[in-house]
């Protein structure tokens, strides 16, 4: 599956001169490192095994540096791809999100409570914890809207967004109001 992955990238790369000066480099450097073994054999007994050695280092280095700089690229174009899949994405399912959390009612805390208890295991230490730092986080403008059971994660509102939070998240969210 990576293979599959790495080929389609590099295939519909961003960056085609870049990967194409890359491997003309990559050649160059081959030609230099036979070219420094080769000649080994031609300059004197003493430096056969010298020269050998140091032509094989320029190659490993060369090949390394091959790879480190298709990593780049690949790096730089699963980010473009990640990035465009990101920019498509509000037009479609964002919106239909939107519209599916205005339509629905706030969770009751009662049904809260029930949806954590089935759905995901939780602490009742965590559920108690959770609950209190939104309490606070209330008095400064939040809503607690219910438990994200398949994320672990506390809905909240506040500022006219409607976001997501670990109990961590909202324990640094808290922290910011003390």
């Amino acid at each position: 599956m990576p293979n599959e992955y790495l080929n389609h990238i590099r295939n519909q790369s961003a960056y085609p001169t870049f990967r194409a000066f890359i491997q003309i480099i990559h050649i160059i450097v081959i030609i230099i490192a036979a070219g420094i073994a080769v000649s080994g054999l031609f300059i004197s007994k003493e430096a056969i095994i010298p020269l050998i050695l140091l032509g094989a280092l320029i190659y490993i280095a060369g090949k390394i540096a091959t790879e480190v700089s298709l990593m780049v690229a690949d790096t730089a174009d699963s980010t473009i791809e990640k990035g465009s899949r990101d920019w498509k994405r509000p037009t479609n399912e964002i919106n239909n999100e939107k519209q599916t959390a205005e339509t629905n009612q706030p969770i009751p805390p009662n049904q809260a409570e029930q949806i954590i208890s089935v759905a995901k295991p939780i602490s009742e230490q965590a559920k108690s914890e959770a609950m209190t730092i939104i309490k606070e986080l209330e008095k400064h403008g939040y809503e607690g809207k219910g438990f994200n059971p398949t994320k672990g994660t506390w809905i909240i509102s506040g500022g006219g967004n409607e976001f997501e939070q670990t109990t961590d998240q909202l324990r640094s969210l808290l922290k910011n109001f003390k």
